[in-house]
Formats: structure tokens, sequence, C-alpha cells
């Protein structure tokens, strides 16, 4: 409901339109008889509307207009008036008027017309103050950004500055509002460049030039770049630019943010300088304790086992995969058969039960020296073992672990209680300390030569990857930071200076980037890590490779290793062999296609003689002829759909999509056939097709009355098991074991032992497991790598 003010000195019209305002139309109507009583008494702002005569004694309605708007009130104003002169009506309009209407005429529809104009006026004025609201609070939200911030119209110029663009720039919103983009680029930037801005109005201007890491978000663009701010230098700053809608999704602008990232990206540089760093410590570590010729463990805290070399490899007959990160005195089982405290866990807290397990332990600095006899690490044959046990510190002095080395002294102490035998006195007890004592000189001066010998190792391991066969190049974030000399001799660079920094798919050619890229994305999912691909050398000439992307995890945070290999020699090979496949494909079509014409001719010749004027045996004797024609069509067919079995490249097939595309193939109603359960993508000829089409054949030639087939997956602990049923008549006991032989069954005596063909091809095995007169149960195990 609007509220009108209604200004007439003639009491009869007031009464008249108030009656007909509020009855026909529901508007609350005020009335006043003058101009001066509506500026005296009331309230003007109170009122949607004012709706006045023109001719009115003391002040006519245009001097009321124009002292409303002089007393800066702007309410909807019309000129209701028998007056209709030409230069009256410009002169109200002029001066603020929204609508003028001369009285006259039929009352309903003359106070219809007002109420019309009534409505347009009083919307018109809230649309404008609503904008002039939101025009406000954007300002306010603007200015209060932390990030300098400004707004570009779609006209090139600027509309909003915020109080921290000022800041920065030292340009006032004054000086800046309403100049072009360009020279606010220039006033930004220090020079003239492009902003993300631009880009936004014009998608094919070329940023790259001034941006670095530019990310598109649907409609948003972020970036990095380097410029002059203020008197602060060369900073790096990250920009970010969004477009405006109007409630019509019409673009009408662009705002801008920037942040200082300077310190951010300074303690990134120190970041990956520390991580290289460690990554360096940690490898020297691993090395050292992998080279050491001692059996050799650690563990943290927590009692998971960290490090566990070859040599204790060899010695336990467990590989370090298959114990690194176990907990829970897993590292016992080897020498005791079950999980238990042993020596190491001395260095983390005193166990008084463990060192009952030991003949002796003996405390040396830090170090703990022990000996122990045991009977299960050698499979139930006697051994003596030696030990030493040292804590591991972290960088604040702090115990974080420890380690352990292991000697076989089993020939040293067999010696031992061989001469212990014949000692009778205290004298031989006390040459056996005195050899026990030299024994551990020695040792001590087998540990200083093994340090020199580990000294020289990791020198060796070191330039291990140096001299690979195969290029190696390690990135992260779409750059490369590593290449090893192989992968810049394969790809034609003089060194690694060449690749640091660069992205990845630089190296790839066009046409495989999509597919190694969502590798790279996706590394730590990939169950199938060697593909065939192309790259590019320097010169940008190709080169077929094999490609396995691993990924490297780096102090939590993960790289992805590339690893290739040139395969020009094997790709020319194998085109060969394709080239020889299809000629010999093309010889057996032109063979199939005589054979197939010959049998036709025969087969018409003995129709024609059938219903020739012979004997009735002799017709029947000829028409008998025409069947295993029939049967040798059909077995052509057969042999020909199923002769490059092998011969193209196995490929990824989703598992429900193989059975509806047989299921249309027979044109069965999707309530004969259903899929349900795991669904899974199998690595397959390309001929798998045919194997559930054949299996649908089957049933509708054999299962009788057959009136529902399911197809459907298994997921088991490693394997893959596809079940194909019917509710067939099934296949007897007797015959289970020959439906898959060559010559078997009804037809043509191929379909089931060509499937079983095409399965193996891909390692896949199939039976037949239903009960008779239950239906068939076709099983097919996909083994571990070939579904996903």
């Amino acid at each position: 409901m609007y509220s009108v003010l209604y200004v007439d000195d003639e009491p009869e019209l007031l009464e008249i339109g108030q009656i007909y305002l509020q009855k026909y139309w529901n508007l609350c109507v005020t009335t006043v008889s003058s101009a001066q009583e509506a500026l005296s008494s009331l309230n003007i702002s109170t009122f949607d509307i004012i709706v006045s005569d023109y001719q009115m004694p003391e002040m006519d309605g245009i001097s009321f207009l124009k002292t409303l708007r002089d007393s800066k009130h702007f309410v909807p104003f019309i000129l209701f008036t028998g007056k209709g002169r030409e230069e009256v009506v410009i002169e109200a309009l002029n001066n603020g008027a929204d609508f003028y209407l001369q009285k006259g005429g039929e009352p309903k529809a003359q106070y219809a017309e007002l109420v019309n104009m009534i409505q347009k006026a009083v919307e018109k004025r809230r649309a404008e103050l609503e904008l002039l609201r939101v025009h406000h609070q954007s300002k306010m939200i603007i200015n209060h950004l932390p990030d300098p911030t400004f707004v570009i119209s779609t006209d090139g110029y600027l509309i909003a500055w915020n109080r921290a663009i000022e800041k920065v720039t030292g340009y006032s919103e004054q000086e800046m509002l309403s100049i072009k983009l360009r020279d606010c680029s220039q006033r930004i930037f220090g020079i003239p460049r492009l902003s993300l801005a631009d880009h936004i109005f014009n998608p094919d201007s070329r940023i790259q030039e001034w941006y670095e890491n530019i990310i598109h978000e649907e409609d948003t663009i972020t970036a990095e770049t380097i410029v002059c701010l203020g008197s602060g230098g060369k900073r790096n700053v990250w920009v970010k630019a969004s477009p405006l809608y109007d409630e019509n999704d019409q673009l009408i602008g662009v705002v801008e943010t920037l942040r200082d990232i300077t310190l951010i990206k300074q303690n990134e540089l120190d970041l990956a300088r520390k991580s290289r760093a460690l990554d360096e410590s940690a490898r020297t570590l691993q090395n050292i304790i992998d080279f050491i010729p001692d059996p050799t463990f650690a563990i943290d805290n927590n009692g998971t086992v960290i490090a566990w070399n070859r040599a204790i490899e060899r010695m336990t007959q467990k590989n370090a995969i298959d114990i690194l990160g176990h907990g829970n005195h897993a590292y016992a089982e080897p020498f005791y058969s079950k999980r238990c405290p042993t020596l190491i866990d001395l260095a983390l807290q005193d166990h008084p039960e463990i060192r009952t397990k030991y003949d002796f332990i003996k405390n040396e600095h830090d170090h703990l020296i022990a000996e122990v006899q045991n009977d299960q690490i050698y499979a139930g044959k006697r051994a003596f073992l030696w030990a030493i046990v040292a804590p591991l510190y972290n960088g604040d002095g702090n115990i974080s672990g420890a380690i352990e080395s292991i000697r076989d002294i089993t020939e040293k102490k067999e010696l031992e209680l061989q001469l212990r035998e014949k000692v009778e006195d205290l004298a031989s007890s006390y040459e056996e300390i005195a050899a026990q004592n030299e024994e551990i000189r020695t040792s001590l001066d087998e540990i200083e030569n093994q340090k020199s010998l580990l000294e020289i190792n990791e020198k060796r391991f070191r330039s291990f990857i140096e001299h690979l066969p195969d290029g190696v190049i390690i990135h992260r974030d779409d750059a490369i930071s590593y290449a090893n000399p192989m992968a810049c001799q394969i790809l034609g660079y003089d060194d690694l200076s060449c690749l640091m920094g660069r992205s990845p798919l630089d190296v790839v050619h066009p046409e495989c980037r999509e597919k190694i890229n969502d590798r790279i994305s996706r590394a730590a999912e990939t169950k199938h890590p060697f593909i065939e691909g192309k790259f590019l050398r320097m010169d940008s000439t190709e080169i077929p490779v094999e490609i396995a992307e691993i990924p490297v995890y780096i102090d939590d945070s993960m790289s992805v290793m590339t690893i290739f290999r040139d395969i020009t020699e094997e790709y020319e090979r194998k085109s060969a062999l394709r080239q020889a496949q299809n000629k010999v494909k093309i010889l057996s079509s032109i063979t199939q296609h005589d054979i197939k014409n010959e049998l036709g001719t025969v087969m018409t010749i003995l129709d024609l003689v059938s219903s020739g004027d012979i004997p009735h045996e002799e017709a029947e004797l000829i028409k008998r002829a025409i069947d295993p024609c029939t049967n040798i069509l059909e077995q052509l067919k057969t042999t020909f759909e199923y002769q490059t079995i092998g011969v193209m490249e196995p490929g990824w097939f989703t598992l429900s999509s193989l059975g509806f595309q047989a299921a249309r193939h027979h044109k069965i109603h999707t309530s004969f056939y259903t899929f349900k359960g795991e669904d899974a993508r199998i690595f397959a000829d390309p001929l798998i097709s045919k194997v559930f089409e054949n299996l649908i054949d089957n049933s509708l030639r054999h299962g009788k009355n057959v009136s529902q087939i399911n197809l459907y997956g298994a997921r088991g602990l490693h394997n893959l098991k596809v079940v194909y049923e019917d509710d067939g008549v099934g296949i007897s006991y007797d015959d289970k074991n020959r439906i898959f032989e060559e010559g078997f069954g009804k037809n043509t005596g191929l379909g089931l032992f060509l499937i079983k063909e095409i399965l193996a091809m891909t390692g896949i095995s199939i039976c037949e497991c239903g009960e008779p007169g239950q239906g068939v149960r076709f099983e097919m195990n996909i083994p571990q790598g070939k579904w996903e």
C-alpha cells in the first residue's frame, strides 16, 4: 500500500479523489487544502508520493514543487490540474515533477491513469534509493578491504579506488576516479602494461608477458607478478581479478585486488633450500645404513621400524618393504618367532626382563653392547650374535629413536666355548675375558675400517643415479627440479640447467600432453605405471619413449619422478609387425571372400539340381549336401571374426558397458538382462566384446526357456570375479570339462574355445560352475593388475 499526500484547494475534489483512490486501489491518502499547510504541518518525507493541483492561492503547484526540491525533499511529485498549457507541463517537468496529468474526462478512467503514474513514480524512486544504498554499501566494503583494490567499468574507466591502494600508490581516490584503465596500470605498476582486468574484458589479450602462475577458476583469474609499489622497491605481488555482473548477468565491470607476497616468496625459497638439504641428509643417512656390512635396523620412539638394511635382509630373510613402518616389536619376530622387547628397546626405556635374555649387556657411554645365543634365526641352528645399540637424537638433542647393529659371532663363540671347556681354573677365566676384550678392540678397529669403506661406497652410490641407462626427471608444482645425464642426452639438452624450472609437459609431444598430465596428477593412484608416448627433443624432433610416473614423498610433500627410456627401435619393430599383420589380415579376408563365393556357387548349383526332375532319394541327398556348406560358411565367419586374437594391443574396457553392448547386439529387452554388483575396468584383448556376445548367443541358442540373464562383478582380496549366469537348462556335469575344447558344441564348436583364448591373452581364466537344470554360471577370474 502506497501513502499519498493529495494537495488541492477544492474540498470536493479532495474528497472524491480520496474515495476513489482508497476504495478502488487500496491507497492510503492524506488530503490538505494548500501547499503551505502541507509544508508547515506535515512530515513530507513520510509519504511515498505527492499529488498536487497547479492553480492554488498563495502558492501554486510548481512553486510547491520548487520549495520541496530546494529543501532536499525528493519525494515523487505528480502535477494533477485542470490547466493544460504546454509551458506549465514543461516547467513542471524541468523542476523535477515525475508526471503531469490533466483533470477532466470519465472519473474512473482518469483516476486509473493517476494510479498507474503513482505506481511508476514510487517504484522508480524506490529503485533509485536502493541503487544509492547498494552503491554506498559497495564503496564502504571496498574501502574496508585490507588489500589494495580498484574497480574498472566496462567502458574502461576507474570507478572505485580503496584506501589500501591509496596508501600503497600514493594516489588518492579523487585523483584516480574516471581515468582510463591503461593510465591506471601506469600508476600502479610504474610502466604501461596489461592488467588482469584487461584479460577479462578481452580474453585474447596476452597477459603471460607480465604474469606467471596464472590460474583460471571459473570466471576469476589469479596470477603473480613483480611490481614497484610506492617506495618499497620491487615486490612480488599476487593479483586477483573477478568480473562484476548486474541482476541480468550482464558484465558491468571488473574488481582487481593486489597482495604483497614478497615475504611469502622469500619463505618459500628458504623452505625449498632447507628441504633440499634435509633430503640430501636423509639420503646420505639411508645410504650409510644400507651399506653397513653388519645387519642393522633402527626404530623411532614409538617402536616403528624406520630402517632395515640389506645385511639384515640377508640374515633374517625378511625384506625391508615387508617390515618398514611396522611397530609392536615386529623386528623381534625373525629372531624369537614372536613379538617381544629386545636389546634396542633398552635404549628408549629400561626393561629388566630384557636383560635376562642376554649373556651380558655392557654400557659404554650411551651405547649398549650385548651377546646372546639364538636358536631361531637360522631355522633352529644355534647362532651366537653380538649386538651394539645406540640412541638416535633429533635436532633439539632429545632421543628420537634407536639403532642396533648385529654381528654373527658363532664361529668365534664356538672357539671360545671350546677353550672354556679346557679351562679349569681362574686363570683361564681371566684369559677368556682378555680374549673378549681383544675381540672388542678388534671390532672397534673393524668399525673404523668399515667407516672408511662406507665413505668409498657413499661416493659410488651417489654416482649410481647419474649413470642409470634410463632418463630420470623429478618435478613438483609443474617445474622440473632434477634431470640425470641420460635424460639430458635422450632429450638433446647440454646439461641440467637447460631443463631446470621448466614444465615437464614442455618435453612431451602435444598429442600426449593431456594423457601425461592426467597421469602426473594421479601418480599416487596409478596401478599401471608404464605407458608408451612421445617426447620432444630440444630440436623439436619426436622420440618414442616408455614412460612411468612414480610419486616421491619428500618432507610430506609429493613430487613426481618421471622415468623414461628411448624405444625408437622397439617402436619401429612394432610398426613393421603391424604392417605384416595387416597384410595377413587382408590376405585372409580375400581368401575368405573367394571361398564364400565358391561355396555360394556350389550351394546354388546343388539347390538347382535338387529342384530338377530327379528321383526323390537323390534330391534329398543333394539337399543334405547343402547343410555342410552352410556349416563351412558359419565356421568361416567365426574364424574370420576371431583371427585378430592377440594381434591388436590390449586395452581397458568397462565391464557394465561390455554387457549392455552385447545385450543390444542381440536386441534383447532391458528387463531380460541385468547388470549388478561391482563395476570395474578390465584389461583385455579388443575382442572382449565377442566374449559376452557369444555367451548371450549360447544362452539364446541352447538355454531353451531362458527368461533372465545376469552379469556382475565381485571384488576379492586381490582378484576380480566376473560372473555370467542365466536361468536356462544349464550344462550337464559330463560336459562341463569339455565345453572349452576346440570342436565341442552344437554349432561351430569354436564359440567357448575362442572365448577362453581371447580371455587368456591377458591372463583371464574362465570356468562353468552352474548346477544342471538351474542355468549356466560362467566365472571369469581377473588377476591383480588387470582390473581397476
